[in-house]
């Protein structure tokens, strides 16, 4: 008997996760499978915050190496969703989740999330059009975003509902290719 006979290939398409597109959308988190090594930074992540309140982190890897999917399915955990909570959960693994929520408590509301995707524009102008675009999006639009206006509506946005948000995660993503 041919091993064809006993063996078949599955075969699936996805497509690459783009964060500011994909953000809160349950079908981005479908197939998702975090690797051990993802769990360990994101739990690695999580001690630190609880250790000294800081949190600005840098994932780096190749490309298709899943940090998209990872930081979609981070806000999914962090979320005010019951049901994407519940997914990521369901990614991550519960002790993953558990160690997340502790250290930066969803409250009511969940975190606000600001997904930005990297391009050849200022970095302010590319993250005062992720709060323009975002699903909780800022009462004004401003076409050039200065670092000055874009530093004010981020503090702002952060301080909003303090009693029911755990705050606001950026995301930040740039893919890099040799020239």
């Amino acid at each position: 008997m041919p091993l064809s006979d006993k063996v078949g290939v599955g075969r699936a398409f996805r497509r690459a996760v783009r964060i500011d597109a994909d953000m809160g959308d349950p079908e981005s988190l479908r197939g998702f499978a975090c690797p051990p090594s993802s769990a360990s930074a994101l739990m690695t992540m999580a001690r630190h915050i609880s250790e000294t309140g800081q949190g600005a982190f840098t994932w780096t890897g190749h490309y298709g190496a899943g940090k998209s999917s990872l930081a979609v399915t981070l806000a999914s955990a962090l979320s005010g969703d019951a049901e994407d909570r519940k997914r990521a959960a369901a990614a991550l693994g519960k002790d993953t989740v558990a160690a997340l929520r502790r250290a930066m408590p969803p409250k009511s509301k969940g975190w606000r999330v600001l997904p930005i995707v990297g391009s050849r524009i200022s970095p302010a102008r590319a993250v005062g059009e992720g709060i323009a675009n975002a699903k909780w999006k800022r009462a004004a639009q401003n076409a050039e975003w200065s670092d000055n206006e874009t530093l004010e509506a981020l503090d702002s946005i952060s301080r909003r509902d303090p009693s029911k948000r755990g705050g606001l995660l950026g995301s930040v993503d740039i893919t890099v290719f040799p020239v």
